[in-house]
């Protein structure tokens, strides 16, 4: 008598079927999980460069009320907006254009006409804070993604226009990103006088 083989193995299909079945259970947390990081990255790189947007309105409003109380101790009553620009206090002539200035609390401002004079560059010696500014090159200070142009232009003999903008290449493609932050400021001090 025939012995018949009772042993019963996958078939090709079969085979298959489990594979792709066990791919797919593998792929799809994947890409959850590195959709979730370059949304992070995203977001981490987006409010950066909205701080450094708020910083450089910051710093505008820092040098009009420096220029401001200057100007009120030597008793020259002349408006921040429409004054000559003067040094470190006021924001230049570089910044009433269309391409801006940058500014930082630690130099002078730029013109941002010049290629690249706008890029940030990053202290990495810091470990609990960072510090982003203007032509800061070697040593600790490295090259960030991001460039900061702030506009100035006078809205009338009052009040003065800053327009921000932070602008950094991201993700795979290299994408341009910006952020831009536009404020009204004012010559809060006008008219005042010392006692």
């Amino acid at each position: 008598m025939a012995k018949q083989n009772s042993k019963k193995g996958f078939t090709l299909v079969e085979t298959l079927v489990a594979i792709a079945i066990l791919v797919t259970g593998i792929v799809a947390p994947m890409t959850i999980a590195a959709r979730g990081l370059q949304s992070a990255f995203h977001a981490r790189e987006q409010l950066t460069a909205t701080f450094l947007a708020q910083e450089g309105t910051e710093l505008v409003r820092l040098r009009r009320d420096n220029m401001a109380l200057s100007e009120i101790q030597i008793s020259n009553k002349t408006p921040w907006i429409t004054s000559t620009p003067s040094g470190a206090l006021a924001p230049g002539a570089e910044c009433y254009n269309t391409t801006g200035c940058g500014l930082d609390g630690l130099s002078a401002q730029v013109d941002c006409g010049t290629t690249g004079a706008c890029r940030l560059h990053l202290d990495t010696t810091m470990a609990e804070k960072v510090l982003y500014a203007h032509n800061k090159i070697g040593g600790s200070w490295k090259q960030s993604p991001f460039t900061r142009s702030i506009q100035v232009s006078q809205v009338n003999t009052d009040q003065a226009k800053v327009i921000v903008t932070v602008e950094w290449h991201s993700g795979l493609f290299g994408a341009k990103k910006s952020v831009v932050l536009t404020s009204i400021l004012a010559d809060r001090y006008k008219g005042y006088v010392l006692p």
